[in-house]
């Protein structure tokens, strides 16, 4: 390995790690935010819905924006937020879609 090529690596690192750090601390707003509205309790962010990730970054943040900013709908590939939608959708009032729903209720309209 040449020094350019770990130093190109190296940047690439300290890229990535600030990249989620910042993602994390804007993740934090969003749930406070969300706690101070009382849509979530602390305690279910720390024990369910911090666990509501996948390799996208965090669905369920994004649906806590959803909620917030009144969107009545959300679009998903994340499997847990559609394995537990009905619950979700019940309680928040905002529909959960995957791709293959959406492109069906696009249809619908036409």
């Amino acid at each position: 390995m040449t020094k350019l090529f770990v130093e190109e690596k190296i940047v690439s690192y300290m890229k990535r790690k600030m990249i989620n750090k910042l993602l994390e601390e804007k993740y934090e707003e969003v749930v406070s935010r969300a706690v101070k509205l009382k849509i979530i309790k602390r305690e279910e962010w720390d024990n369910r819905f911090k666990n509501y990730r996948d390799e996208f970054g965090h669905s369920f943040v994004h649906y806590l924006e959803c909620i917030m900013s009144k969107i009545n709908f959300f679009l998903t590939i994340n499997p847990i937020m559609l394995k537990n939608k009905k619950e979700l959708e019940e309680r928040f009032g905002v529909k959960i879609l995957s791709p293959e729903e959406a492109i069906k209720e696009i249809g619908k309209k036409k």
